[in-house]
């Protein structure tokens, strides 16, 4: 696919010009149709700006970067009179530009809206030329802009101001070796540079209020909000997970709980098991009935079971009840049972024993003797 047509709108002497860039020459042009598929980037003058780099932090943070460099910044320029502003470019290979915009911008964009709203980006040329010298990692380089602005960069120093030749060409004598000299970048070649590289236009805007949200690069924005949608499914995952363990420990001890009712109240348990607990507690414990006291029959068994006794279930019903339990030979029945007939609260009879695969299940019948 053959590459899309750079135009360029300029405003020499602050009325607006159109040039084109063919090969690695700008060539004057009349303004592109409304409709083009061609790139459009718009060159506000440099006279509106002054230019600042803070110095470089070793960080990988971008966050910490921007903070670092608006703190340094705030530190450097006195406080601004009213109208001017103070911001920072986007960050790239680890340093940032930072600049002062003068008051009069915003009535010279007023001025030329249409033109400029035109434009996949609105930028300046200086800002041109310190993007492409980062992107080829240049040490020294310098740059002339169209109004008398100039710029020196030598590693991590950054002199912009109006300066004659001169001036600048002395203090490039003063910071580089003998017979080294700083690469001059004009923007015809910068330009053609940014477009051999397939140039992400929007990485190069001002912050202006003719950034269209349609250009916006959104691809951050999408970013995050997809790693937050992960970070809550997973939660809510995490969170299911959870519930559910917690359903199945409450089963378990919902189990539980009704076997050792059963234990006391039989296998009908009613709606509320506790509820007959407690009413069948309360009565024996008051003696308002003849009463079988369950924990003295239970003390009665322990005090004559041999160690292999199991008991399984013990029902009540008025004054006697049922208990079901496990040994593990007929020898210990007949020992169990030659045991009971000394208690004196309870008579136990022997309704049932069977053999089974963990040994002689019996049925007694208990009942008070008081």
């Amino acid at each position: 696919m053959a590459d899309k047509k750079l135009y360029i709108l300029h405003f020499p002497g602050s009325e607006a010009a159109w040039l084109r860039l063919e090969g690695t020459t700008l060539v004057p042009v009349e303004a592109p149709p409304g409709k083009t598929d061609a790139i459009i980037l718009a060159l506000l003058p440099d006279q509106f700006f002054f230019f600042i780099q803070p110095n470089t932090f070793q960080t990988k943070s971008t966050k910490a970067l921007i903070a670092a460099s608006r703190l340094q910044l705030q530190h450097a320029i006195p406080p601004l009179p009213e109208g001017w502003e103070m911001g920072l470019l986007r960050p790239l290979k680890g340093r940032i530009l930072g600049f002062v915009r003068r008051p009069e911008l915003e009535a010279f964009i007023e001025r030329h809206q249409a033109a400029l709203s035109r434009a996949r980006a609105v930028t300046t040329s200086f800002i041109l030329a310190w993007h492409a010298a980062q992107e080829n990692s240049l040490p020294e380089w310098s740059w002339e802009g169209a109004e008398g602005e100039r710029s020196l960069a030598v590693q991590d120093l950054l002199f912009y101001c109006r300066a004659e030749t001169d001036e600048m060409d002395a203090r490039s004598r003063s910071l580089l070796p003998p017979g080294q000299a700083p690469v001059q970048l004009n923007l015809a070649e910068i330009l053609a540079d940014l477009h051999q590289r397939k140039q992400k236009w929007s990485h190069l805007r001002l912050p202006t209020k003719l950034t269209r949200a349609e250009d916006a690069d959104l691809r951050p924005l999408v970013r995050t909000m997809a790693v937050f949608t992960l970070i809550g499914f997973l939660f809510i995952l995490g969170q299911i997970v959870r519930l559910n363990a917690w359903k199945n420990k409450a089963a378990h001890w919902r189990t539980e709980t009704n076997t050792l009712y059963s234990l006391v109240l039989g296998p009908d348990l009613g709606a509320d098991p506790y509820g007959k607990l407690l009413f069948t507690l309360d009565q024996l414990s008051s003696g308002g009935t003849q009463g079988f006291d369950v924990f003295e029959c239970l003390a009665a068994l322990s005090r004559e079971a041999p160690e292999s006794l199991t008991v399984e279930s013990l029902s009540v019903s008025g004054d006697s009840g049922v208990v079901s339990a496990t040994v593990k030979t007929y020898d210990q029945v007949d020992k169990f049972m030659e045991g009971l007939k000394g208690q004196t609260r309870f008579q136990f009879t022997l309704d049932q024993a069977t053999n089974t695969d963990k040994g002689v299940k019996i049925n007694l019948r208990v009942a008070s003797s008081r």
